[in-house]
């Protein structure tokens, strides 16, 4: 038996200590019966043969390892293979949004477009940004940068925008802000 080994499809970040580890094993002979994963290496954490099976993580956020080892129907057991993943979930920080016309930085607009600027850190890095005009929908997520586009809705009066971030792991940030 063989196996190949891929930590939640090849990303470098999740936000789960229990990832799915993607394997293309194969045997022509006996067949798949069994696949192994742990956090130790020999793994012994077996299950019926699954081509993404999870994988329990050392406990806690960081660099973590995994290995998966695939056994036949007859008994044969594969090479331990081993991959790895920063595991981070920790909430990404928005401390600031500020508003500005597409014209210049004011605090009156005569027009729906303007720029929200964001202040936000994570310790990964930041993946995307998504805006709402109601906290509740919002719009799609688009790459995160400091400042994007947003049209507000129609009308004369005050607008609140609010502001979503997402790291690299898929963590949100805590409320919108």
């Amino acid at each position: 038996a063989g196996a190949q080994l891929g930590i939640a499809t090849g990303k470098p970040f999740t936000n789960l200590s229990s990832p799915t580890f993607d394997n293309a094993a194969s045997d022509a002979t006996s067949g798949l019966a069994q696949v192994c994963t742990g956090p130790v290496s020999p793994p012994t954490n077996c299950a019926p043969y699954s081509a993404s099976p999870t994988v329990a993580l050392t406990a806690g956020e960081g660099l973590r390892a995994g290995y998966l080892q695939v056994i036949d129907a007859a008994g044969n057991a594969s090479a331990i293979v081993t991959d790895t993943i920063t595991v981070d979930q920790t909430l990404p920080v928005v401390t600031a949004v500020v508003l500005s016309s597409t014209t210049g930085n004011q605090v009156y607009t005569q027009g729906p477009n303007v720029n929200v600027g964001t202040t936000a850190s994570d310790a990964n890095g930041l993946a995307t940004i998504a805006l709402s005009n109601d906290g509740t929908s919002f719009g799609a997520p688009v790459a995160y940068a400091a400042s994007v586009p947003f049209t507000l809705p129609t009308g004369d009066g005050a607008k609140t925008v609010w502001v979503r971030v997402t790291d690299v792991a898929g963590n949100a940030s805590a409320a919108p802000y």
